[in-house]
């Protein structure tokens, strides 16, 4: 935990990350965002068609959780960058 005031803590994790950590992560966590984001509108436009079954819509709320969670995990990555 040296050099604590140069990382930073994920909420929850208890995972401790460094600035270069960060730098690794940021461009792999912006990608696996877009791809839930992807998912999640495919889904939202089957809804919004009114063709969507029950496991589409749990998909669809899926991909919303995650991209949600990899929003946040984006935030902290970019504050400390």
């Amino acid at each position: 935990m040296a050099h604590i005031e140069h990382s930073v803590k994920l909420q929850g994790t208890g995972l401790v990350l460094s600035k270069n950590d960060c730098k690794r992560l940021s461009p792999i966590i912006h990608k696996a965002l877009k791809k839930e984001e992807a998912l999640a509108d495919k889904y939202r436009g089957i809804m919004e068609l009114g063709d969507a079954t029950n496991l589409q819509t749990t998909l669809k709320m899926k991909h919303e959780d995650a991209a949600s969670h990899l929003a946040a995990i984006l935030d902290k990555l970019d504050y400390m960058l």
